[in-house]
């Protein structure tokens, strides 16, 4: 038996599957003839972590000064803006406790202390706001309708509420203190 890998694009629309195709053939008698494929789709998730270590070059000019290149765009400390979005997006979309998203991280190899945990959690997300007010600007300039919704909430003992700006296409949350 027989494979062979083409990654083939179905739709280039965020959140939507890449399909890879895989032909599979098969010995068949003499005189057989090819009537074509019959495709069978199998959705699949792999999840895993990844590590890169960045070897920044270092350099001393000849005054003395030390030059060290930057790390690409996009690299805010330690963990990667991929596992930032995972664990933010588990954290208040799924709900699992503190120990339990820990826990499941700490399972994939992801070498991170509760306290990590707890300032990815609480700390640097100004580009995450960005993209959310880049993502209403853009929803606000191109949709037909837009709805709102606030509802109140109570965090560290203070009043607050979440306005909740969108329509099919695009929902930025907002939270705010009184």
């Amino acid at each position: 038996m027989d494979s062979s890998n083409t990654n083939v694009p179905v739709s280039t629309k965020p959140g939507q599957l890449q399909i890879e195709k895989k032909v599979i053939s098969i010995e068949v008698p003499p005189r057989s003839v090819f009537k074509g494929h019959e495709p069978f789709l199998v959705q699949d998730l792999v999840i895993s972590a990844n590590a890169t270590c960045y070897l920044r070059e270092r350099w001393v000019t000849p005054d003395g000064q030390t030059i060290l290149a930057p790390l690409p765009e996009g690299i805010d400390g330690h963990f990667g803006p991929e596992l930032r979005r995972f664990v933010l997006m588990q954290y208040h979309r799924g709900q699992p406790t503190m120990p339990r998203l820990l826990d499941f991280l700490q399972s994939l190899g992801v070498a991170i202390s509760k306290r990590q945990l707890v300032r990815l959690l609480n700390e640097n997300h100004e580009s995450f706001i960005a993209e959310a007010q880049d993502v209403l600007r853009a929803g606000i300039e191109t949709s037909p309708y837009v709805s709102v919704d606030d509802t109140g909430a109570r965090h560290n003992a203070k009043n607050g509420f979440c306005s909740q700006i969108g329509n099919d296409w695009f929902t930025p949350a907002f939270a705010h203190r009184r």
